[in-house]
This record gives structure tokens, C-alpha cells and sequence, in this order.
């Protein structure tokens, strides 16, 4: 589905990959890749940094002097 996120695919409360929806969704080669990439166990909520700014924040200016370098 379009509308998927990764976050889809880890079960909540184990912070584990959801195995079983992974092999309706994916081919087995596909899925060992997947099941490769390591889980955090932090529960906190991700958000969006911009790297380029001090306070982590996206500026159209910011992008503009980026792509004049």
C-alpha cells in the first residue's frame, strides 16, 4: 500500500519486526534484509532535524545558500 510506513512493520510493544506481515509483503531475500536492520528500544517519538541549521529547523533560505555552494 502507498499509504505504509515502516513503523507498520514493528510490532509496539516487543520492538520487534512483525515477521508474518513481512512474508505477506516482501520475498524471502527481502525479508532476511529487513530483519537485518537493528530496532532501537527507545519508545520516543522521531522527529524531523535539519542539520544544516543551529536549532535543527528547515529554512527555505538555508536550502537556498546550500545549493549555491
Amino acid at each position: 500500500r502507498s499509504d505504509s510506513t515502516v513503523d507498520c512493520l514493528i510490532d509496539g510493544n516487543s520492538r520487534k519486526w512483525k515477521f508474518e506481515l513481512l512474508q505477506d509483503l516482501f520475498w524471502q531475500d527481502e525479508i532476511e534484509l529487513v530483519m537485518g536492520i537493528p530496532l532501537g528500544d527507545s519508545r520516543n517519538q522521531d522527529k524531523l532535524i535539519w542539520h544544516y541549521s543551529n536549532n535543527g529547523s528547515f529554512t527555505v533560505k538555508i536550502a537556498y545558500h546550500l545549493i549555491k555552494i
